[in-house]
């Protein structure tokens, strides 16, 4: 008898639950729902805003004019100044000591390499101007010199077999120019 009653009990509770969740909490719950989804709709609804002044200005015909026109001039190269012609700073004025280029590469005098890409990296020094300031130029073998450019690192790509000689110089703010660096080795 005291599981009829027990039974009895759970049954109604079930009946009484499945009520309530058909009843109340189902369509309460999706009542929630669709506000939850009414405001979202809401929020996502495009507004008419007012331009700035800079943006109504990047929207006029004569903006992207005025952009080429100005990546043109960002994109033409700059026109060199004549270094060391007459304009030598007063403070270098009494320099006369040539600075001082090494080639750092792990490329030893004489090595035999495998690879057709080497790269000879250079530690540079001078007595007045500052390492930033120094102009190198190199060549390849019996090629012509480089054009002086403030560079401390020179590569080359696909070598042929055979015998090479990198050769480097530096110069300073003065003019001074220093004696050729050379590095000889052999591409297998």
């Amino acid at each position: 008898m005291r599981q009829k009653f027990i039974r009895r009990i759970s049954t109604i509770f079930l009946i009484v639950s499945l009520g309530l969740w058909t009843g109340l909490i189902i369509p309460s719950f999706l009542s929630e729902r669709k506000k939850t989804k009414e405001t979202i709709q809401e929020t996502w609804q495009e507004q008419p805003q007012q331009l700035s002044t800079i943006e109504q200005a990047t929207m006029s015909a004569s903006f992207s004019e005025d952009f080429e026109k100005n990546m043109e001039a960002e994109n033409t190269p700059p026109t060199p100044t004549p270094l060391f012609l007459t304009d030598i700073p007063a403070s270098m004025a009494g320099d006369m000591i040539a600075p001082t280029v090494t080639i750092q590469s792990p490329i030893v005098e004489g090595a035999t390499i495998t690879y057709t890409n080497p790269c000879f990296p250079l530690w540079v020094t001078d007595n007045m101007t500052p390492w930033q300031r120094l102009q190198t130029r190199a060549k390849l073998d019996n090629t012509a010199w480089s054009d002086w450019r403030e560079s401390f690192s020179y590569c080359f790509t696909n070598l042929t077999p055979g015998a090479h000689t990198f050769s480097v110089q530096i110069r300073d703010l003065a003019g001074n120019v220093s004696s050729e660096g050379k590095r000889t080795f052999i591409v297998e």
